[in-house]
Order: structure tokens, then C-alpha cells, then sequence
């Protein structure tokens, strides 16, 4: 939303004018990024955020894997111990 409003007489002051034209150069550089695309139905949706879903489900894989193998670890200690304490 731009502040622009033209004066009683009908002229925009040459402040707002200025502004209108930067803003106007800025388009012609910049234009391509904001004409034709379209927003985001979903936060955080796009390729990029693709990627890194992909990427940070494959490290929890990971941390999962090594999770499961400490788990099966301790519970194979935790068996040797009670079949120890059954022979005493």
C-alpha cells in the first residue's frame, strides 16, 4: 500500500513523485521476481523448502537408526544382566 495522494489542484508533490519513479526503476530491475508468480496456498512450501524436507528426513532416518541400535544395545545389556542375577 503506497502514502501517495495528489494534492486540492490535482499535481502529486515532487517528494511522492520521486518516490513513484524509484519505485518504478526498482520494478524494471526487480520486476521479474514479483510479476507471474503466485502465493504460497501452504507456508513454506517451494523447491527450496522441498530440499530441505527431504534432507531433514533422511538425518532423522539416521538419528532413528542410531537410536534403535542404542536402544537394542542396552536392552541385550539389561538381558544379560537379569539372566546373571537369575544364577546367583
Amino acid at each position: 500500500m503506497l502514502n501517495v495522494g495528489p494534492k486540492a489542484d490535482g499535481t502529486i508533490p515532487e517528494e511522492q513523485k520521486n518516490l513513484l519513479l524509484a519505485m518504478g526503476k526498482w520494478l524494471h530491475v526487480n520486476g521479474e521476481a514479483i510479476y507471474g508468480t503466485r502465493a504460497w496456498h501452504v507456508f513454506g512450501e517451494g523447491p527450496a523448502i522441498a530440499k530441505a524436507a527431504d534432507q531433514a528426513a533422511k538425518k532423522a532416518d539416521q538419528a532413528d537408526i542410531k537410536l534403535k541400535s542404542l536402544f537394542q544395545r542396552i536392552s541385550a545389556s539389561r538381558q544379560k544382566e537379569v539372566s546373571f542375577m537369575r544364577f546367583r
